[in-house]
C-alpha cells in the first residue's frame, strides 16, 4: 500500500486537498513570522535582540523554524506516494539528496536573513524536483514486467510494467495507481 511521505513520517490518509489546505496554512503562519521577524530587526538592532529581548526572539526564532520546516516538508514531498515496503530505502534517498543539495542551508538563509518567502518556495521548489528526479531513478531501478495469461497466449499483447515503488501500473504515457486499475476491473 503506497503511503504519502513527508519528511520522517508518513501520512496515511491524508488527501491531496487537505494537505494543500495544510500548505497554506502553514504558509500563511509563516508569512505571519517572517513579517514580525523582519519588523522586528528593522526597528530594534540585531544585539539587544539577543540581549534584551532574547526570551522573545528565541521564542520567535524557535517556532519560525519549526513552522518553516513543517512547511518544506509538505511543500517539497506534496503528493510523493510509496509504498511502505521501499520506505526505508526512500527515505535515505532523499535525505542523501537533500543533504547533498544544500538548498536547506540556502532556505534558512532566505528567511532568518531576509525573511524572503517567494526565495524560500523557488529553492523548495528546487529541491522538491531534484528529489523528484533521484526518485524517478530510484524507481527505474525497480520496474517490473507482468505476464499475464493473455501475453503469454498472445504474443501481440505486451506485458504490463509495475512500480512496486509507486504501487503504479504504466498505460497510456502515465503512471496509473493499481487501486484504479483493480477497481475499474472489478466494475467491468
Amino acid at each position: 500500500m503506497p503511503v504519502l511521505l513527508a519528511g520522517m513520517y508518513e501520512i496515511k490518509g491524508k488527501e491531496t486537498a487537505d494537505m494543500d489546505q495544510d500548505i497554506l496554512t502553514i504558509r500563511a503562519r509563516l508569512e505571519k513570522l517572517t513579517d514580525t521577524l523582519k519588523r522586528n530587526r528593522e526597528n530594534v538592532p540585531l544585539e539587544v535582540l539577543k540581549t534584551k529581548y532574547k526570551k522573545g526572539y528565541d521564542a520567535l526564532s524557535k517556532d519560525l523554524s519549526r513552522t518553516v520546516s513543517g512547511y518544506i516538508l509538505l511543500k517539497v514531498l506534496h503528493d510523493v506516494q510509496i509504498h511502505i515496503d521501499f520506505q526505508e530505502p526512500v527515505m535515505q534517498l532523499i535525505n542523501r539528496t537533500t543533504e547533498q543539495s544544500r538548498f536547506l542551508q540556502q532556505i534558512s538563509h532566505a528567511i532568518f536573513e531576509k525573511q524572503d518567502l517567494e526565495e524560500c518556495d523557488r529553492l523548495a521548489e528546487q529541491l522538491r524536483q531534484k528529489i523528484l528526479d533521484e526518485l524517478e531513478i530510484f524507481c527505474l531501478q525497480h520496474i517490473v514486467l507482468i505476464l499475464t495469461e493473455e501475453c503469454l497466449e498472445n504474443p501481440q499483447i505486451l506485458p504490463q510494467l509495475y512500480s512496486p515503488v509507486i504501487g503504479c501500473y504504466y498505460e497510456n504515457n502515465k503512471w496509473i495507481p493499481a487501486s484504479r486499475i483493480s477497481s475499474a476491473a472489478d466494475t467491468s
